[in-house]
This record gives structure tokens, sequence and C-alpha cells, in this order.
């Protein structure tokens, strides 16, 4: 689930968003005077050459649902003007500008785990994914203030291996943790991950795995 990047006007009243699983460059842009059907779930998007069409209209951001996990797509807004409701008069800005009305996102890795909640007092977090863990680990912080979070890694013997603090805004927080500390990888096994925000923690077991 991601929110495509959108442009003050993409030199058009509307915007016409294509979707192309990895980087490759459309092969096959709108044509004028031409309108297409869109859905914002990949699944049941319609192609468009190498693409699919995932919104048509004028609203300024959108979700597109159905994604692959960790997985790169591109994603273009094709801007373009009519008069009315007259197709035939739709005239479409197939310019593509890396950086103005074309990016590139990547599906988080965690989108393919279930998103289950821990529920604190003042602050709640998603378990972690993966789980077993080799390199990176994911997890959203829910909280209602904008306050400080200390993000601690016990191991089995319960010594502190790693420690990292950040603030972060109110709301939904995706918070990217890597197995690593100063002194390199960690040792595989079995840790206790505690959030910590004043006096509040919770706590969840991960492994790591080579």
């Amino acid at each position: 689930n991601i929110t495509p990047p959108t442009t003050p006007d993409s030199t058009g009243m509307f915007r016409l968003f294509l979707a192309i699983q990895g980087t490759s460059a459309p092969s096959q842009n709108p044509v004028n005077g031409t309108s297409y059907s869109a859905n914002s779930d990949w699944t049941f998007a319609p192609a468009l050459g190498n693409g699919r069409v995932v919104y048509d209209g004028n609203v300024t951001s959108f979700a597109i649902t159905g994604l692959n996990s960790n997985t790169t797509y591109r994603i273009i807004a094709y801007g373009y003007n009519q008069i009315g409701t007259n197709v035939a008069t739709r005239i479409y800005n197939t310019t593509v500008t890396s950086g103005y009305n074309s990016k590139t996102v990547k599906t988080k890795l965690k989108e393919s785990f279930e998103d289950e909640i821990i529920t604190g007092t003042t602050f709640e977090v998603s378990r972690v994914a993966p789980n077993p863990v080799s390199n990176e680990m994911y997890l959203d912080v829910i909280g209602g203030n904008t306050s400080t979070y200390i993000f601690e890694l016990y191991n089995s013997v319960g010594e502190r291996v790693f420690t990292r603090t950040m603030e972060l805004p109110a709301g939904r927080n995706e918070v990217v943790l890597s197995v690593q500390n100063a002194a390199g990888i960690l040792p595989a096994g079995v840790y206790n991950l505690r959030v910590r925000s004043g006096a509040e923690y919770i706590d969840q077991r991960i492994v790591i795995m080579p």
C-alpha cells in the first residue's frame, strides 16, 4: 500500500496515473481523445502497455493497494485537460520527467506480514517484520503526541546490545532498525526488542538469523 507522488499540475487540470512494476520506461503513453478505466487496486487495474492505470481524476493523493511487498514500482502522472466532459477534446502531456511527474517507490518488506498492533497506555507498536530478521526490521509506532522513543535490544542474558533514540511526531510512523551495533552485525539468537517512551515501554521477542 503506497501513496504515489503527485505534482501540482503535471501540466493539466487532471491526472492519469500509470504504475509500472520495476523501473522501466512506459511502453505506451495515453492517446489524446481517449479515456481509460482505472482501479487503485493493482490486482484489478487495467493494463496500458507495460503498466496499469491506477487512477484518473484530480485528487492530490490516493493509495494504491494490492502491490507486491519489497518491490519497486515506477509511478507516472500524465496531466491532461479537456473541455467539460467531452473526452474527444482530451489532450495528454506525455513528457515523462524523473523527479517531476515520474518517481520510483519501493513497497515495504513488512507488508506481506499481518499488521498486528501491540497496545500500550500512551502509544502502540506493530509487530516487527520480518521476524526472524537478518538485516533490517520494520515496525510502526503510533502515538498521540510528538515524543522521544528509545529502541533497545537485549540478548538472551539480559545485556543491552543496541540502542537508538528517535523523536517521532504524532500519528503513525514507520521505523526501520538495522540488526547491527557499533561492533557489527549482532550474533544469531533470540532478542528482546524494547520500545520505550517516558516511563512506559513495550517489549516483543525477535529472532536474528545469520
